[in-house]
């Protein structure tokens, strides 16, 4: 054999032995492999699902909104910010150990009153569902708009026979009032409270089903309604004692929510007005805060059985 050849066949054994080795280490490593690279995807899958998931900072929120770069931007009323970056909407924090005093057929010309003289005392704002009024009432809106309180709409008439007949009469009902207070006052009311709550059976007798009807067309018809979630008793009579009306409030506020209270201010609510201040006593005692209903406001519906 000559040398040339025997070179020939010394660099084909090399070769050969180079592919075993190859072939050998390829089985033995391709599990190893894939398991690394399997891990390595399902790693990249988690980063990539919790970034999807993780609440967009203030820059962030703008871009995404098209808001051009170099422009100044704050937290909107949409949004609080807790920590860095971190995102929370209103409600989960501003409505917990909150108080909204709700006052309902007013307004009369000796009880609204002094309920105003008690609020602006406290610098506590609440919100009045109204009926019709007459002429002289008008200042008495007037202050309430001018002293940062929330007017809303209990409707024209507080008959239930006329209003709940038909859902048109209720439209027209709230609709008649609030054209009224729009051209008197130059407010605009769109928060709503159904005469009995949206939780009444009475309106079955004139209209069987009209209540899941109301409900469904006035918030499409871009309307808030607004029930209750404590109760003073007011409404189950006339000249109940105030330290009743105290004692029901609290055991019935929850720190864990937004607290809508249920109050009167007809003239013959006097008692409401008697316990306001012991209410209002309370409430900051135990590190409450009182707010007016506004359209942002969570709204506390009741359930709904007609």
């Amino acid at each position: 054999m000559t040398r040339l050849q025997r070179e020939r066949q010394l660099r084909m054994r090399l070769l050969i032995c180079c592919g075993v080795v190859l072939v050998l280490s390829g089985l033995f490593a391709a599990p190893e492999i894939r398991a690394a690279l399997g891990r390595r995807q399902i790693q990249r899958d988690m980063e990539a699902e919790l970034d999807a998931a993780r609440p967009q900072s203030v820059p962030e929120r703008q871009a995404a909104g098209g808001e051009a770069e170099g422009q100044e931007g704050t937290a909107g009323d949409s949004d609080i910010l807790v920590g860095e970056n971190a995102v929370v909407e209103p409600e989960v924090v501003r409505e917990k150990k909150t108080v909204y005093l709700t006052f309902d057929d007013g307004p009369s010309m000796d009880v609204t009153p002094e309920i105003l003289d008690i609020l602006k005392k406290n610098d506590v704002k609440a919100t009045f569902f109204i009926l019709n009024y007459g002429e002289k009432s008008i200042p008495i809106l007037e202050r309430m708009v001018r002293e940062g309180h929330t007017i809303g709409i209990h409707g024209y008439s507080h008959d239930y026979a006329e209003i709940y007949a038909s859902e048109d009469a209720f439209m027209n009902n709230i609709q008649k009032l609030h054209d009224k207070l729009l051209e008197d006052v130059g407010y605009d009311a769109r928060i709503v409270r159904f005469p009995g709550g949206s939780s009444n059976t009475i309106s079955e007798k004139y209209k069987k089903g009209i209540m899941k009807k109301l409900t469904k067309r006035l918030e499409k018809e871009g309307w808030k309604y607004l029930d209750w979630n404590v109760s003073t008793g007011d409404a189950e009579g006339n000249n109940v004692p105030s330290s009743q009306l105290v004692k029901s409030v609290k055991s019935e506020l929850k720190p864990e929510q937004a607290n809508v209270v249920l109050l009167h201010d007809t003239s013959s609510k006097q008692s409401s007005a008697d316990a306001l201040q012991n209410i209002i006593d309370f409430g900051i005692e135990n590190g409450y805060t009182f707010c007016p209903v506004t359209e942002d406001t969570t709204m506390v519906h009741h359930k709904v059985n007609n």
